[in-house]
């Protein structure tokens, strides 16, 4: 899916928001759209994400992979900002 695509399906959330849901869920990126927004829409959805990108973010510095837990952080400090 492009990003042009992602945006018309879930353009409530970023492209790398959309694809740390798809990956922590095991989903695809068309399937992963519309759960986010489905959780943004929840009265707990945005502490929900936040949780998984917190989640996302443990596990990748657990895994000493620092690069990727650096733009989780990232990540989630903008969708922390911007909620």
């Amino acid at each position: 899916m492009s990003t042009t695509e992602t945006h018309c399906v879930a353009a409530s959330l970023s492209d790398d928001e959309i694809a740390v849901i798809a990956e922590y869920e095991r989903l695809g990126i068309a399937t992963a759209a519309p759960l986010g927004d489905s959780l943004l829409a929840a009265r707990d959805g945005a502490e929900r994400i936040k949780r998984l990108l917190l989640d996302s973010l443990e596990a990748a510095t657990q895994r000493g992979h620092f690069d990727e837990a650096s733009r989780l952080a990232l990540l989630y400090r903008r969708f922390t900002t911007d909620r």
